[in-house]
């Protein structure tokens, strides 16, 4: 086997050789994968990846099962002192605002940690429930005395959830305010 480069990549390792373990109880695992963004390159190398689309940034660590109103989860895998680049920053945030859950891990263990903590959330409706369309609906928001949004009440099925999302947790519906854009159900 090729010497490991950094501590990072055997952090990687672990995280995996764990996640290959792991998949008889959670065969989701089965699912995840890495992106190899990392690493230094030759300039024509670097230059026809990025022409394939390799991006700067994306995150190590993709895991698409929808679990807790998120559609997938990603985690940017870190060790010792490593900080995020602003490009990490950027995709760590553009992925939150499309209903991914993000995190920074600093080594295997916490990202193994949150994993599981994620699998164990209920399933996430995106969409398609049992072959057919989802419902529409819309957020009704919830006061408190001071009039703040204290949650966000489904339409279509009526229950309560602290944030808002693409998708209703409970019931799948997509929340883009009751408009189904001429299509049938």
């Amino acid at each position: 086997m090729q010497s490991c480069k950094s501590s990072e990549e055997i952090e990687q390792i672990s995280l995996f050789r764990w996640a290959a373990f792991a998949e008889n109880i959670y065969p989701e695992l089965k699912l995840m994968y890495h992106v190899p963004n990392e690493g230094k390159r030759s300039a024509v190398t670097g230059s026809r990846l990025k022409q394939a689309g390799l991006k700067s940034g994306v995150p190590d660590i993709v895991l698409p099962v929808a679990r807790g109103g998120y559609i997938g989860l990603y985690i940017e895998l870190k060790y010792g002192r490593n900080k995020t680049t602003a490009n990490q920053e950027m995709w760590l945030r553009n992925l939150r605002d499309q209903n991914h859950l993000t995190a920074v891990c600093y080594g295997w263990e916490q990202a193994r940690e949150l994993i599981e903590k994620y699998l164990k959330l209920s399933p996430s409706f995106c969409g398609v429930i049992n072959n057919r369309r989802a419902e529409h609906g819309k957020w009704r928001l919830i006061h408190d005395s001071y009039d703040r949004v204290k949650e966000y009440n489904c339409s279509n099925c009526d229950t309560n959830h602290i944030r808002e999302y693409k998708f209703c947790p409970n019931c799948g519906a997509r929340m883009d305010g009751g408009n189904t854009n001429g299509i049938n159900k």
